[in-house]
């Protein structure tokens, strides 16, 4: 069983990690597109190609780590202790483990920190008008296109259903703007207006401050995985940190945290995740209910 682990553990967690990067860089492009591109995403990013997606890149990341199940090797020694390494005559293995770096995450952090440049620099333009009139018509920027926008309990009365419409990210009520003509009436509908855009605003601030938060914990959790890997076979300043010691037990600790922080953090962050878990809970609660 000893040389079955060695290859299947090894394989998993290079496969977790890998499908981890590209659900990352699915869930940047799902929200570049439906910001900036709001039409098209209502049309391109329907459910059965979400789930086509996220099939895809599972048989993507099996496929792409199949080297592994190649390159890792055991050896049994004289004292009957099976060793687990990577074989240097199969493959050149500081070339893939650049490459591998290079394709599982210094090209995904170049991507998604491009395209939540542009997200954000769109939303912080879009609100300096004030939020009143948005230059974007996302559906949802905190979450993408899984969360809808339903009220925040299991049944929601009519004005928790109209201030989470109101609520969402870059849009506003259009009974905020109407009035009746009267000096009372328009009044009102000033008043209104400037609490919706202040809303609108916030929101936004609150949407451009998780993207940070999330690209900068992707790249904290999974750089020392790959400085590590890379630090193997290339001489570089702190080489022993990185190899062995704390350092080594560390980097494993973030790898793993990569896989469980995002959902910490968008329950932290986004109120639209929030909401969006509690209607599933909610939805399971009902149909155990009618049953």
């Amino acid at each position: 069983m000893g040389h079955f682990f060695c290859k299947f553990y090894n394989f998993t967690d290079e496969f977790s990690l890998t499908v981890s990067v590209l659900l990352l860089v699915l869930i940047a492009t799902e929200r570049y597109v439906a910001i900036l591109h709001p039409l098209k995403a209502r049309r391109l990013f329907t459910r059965r190609r979400m789930y086509a997606a996220l099939t895809l890149i599972w048989l993507s990341a099996s496929v792409y780590n199949i080297p592994l199940l190649i390159i890792y090797v055991t050896v049994v020694t004289n004292t009957n202790t099976t060793y687990c390494y990577r074989a240097w005559y199969i493959i050149d293995l500081p070339l893939y483990t650049v490459m591998n770096s290079v394709l599982t995450f210094v090209f995904p952090l170049i991507c998604m920190t491009g395209m939540y440049i542009r997200i954000c620099l769109t939303l912080w333009r879009s609100s300096g008008d004030g939020g009143g009139q948005p230059n974007v018509q996302q559906r949802d920027t905190t979450t993408g296109s899984l969360t809808s926008s339903a009220g925040t309990k299991c049944s929601p009365d009519g004005d928790d259903v109209a201030n989470n419409a109101d609520s969402r990210d870059g849009t506003t009520s259009p009974t905020s703007v109407t009035g009746s003509g009267d000096g009372v009436n328009s009044t009102a509908g000033s008043a209104q207006l400037r609490v919706s855009s202040h809303r609108v605003l916030m929101t936004r601030r609150k949407v451009v401050r998780m993207l940070v938060v999330v690209l900068a914990a992707f790249a904290v959790t999974v750089f020392p995985h790959h400085m590590r890997a890379v630090c193997r076979y290339y001489k570089v300043p702190g080489r022993s940190f990185w190899v062995s010691g704390f350092g080594k037990y560390m980097m494993q600790i973030l790898q793993f945290l990569n896989s469980a922080l995002n959902p910490l953090l968008y329950s932290l962050l986004s109120d639209s995740f929030r909401r969006g878990v509690r209607e599933v809970f909610c939805a399971t609660e009902r149909s155990a209910d009618g049953s």
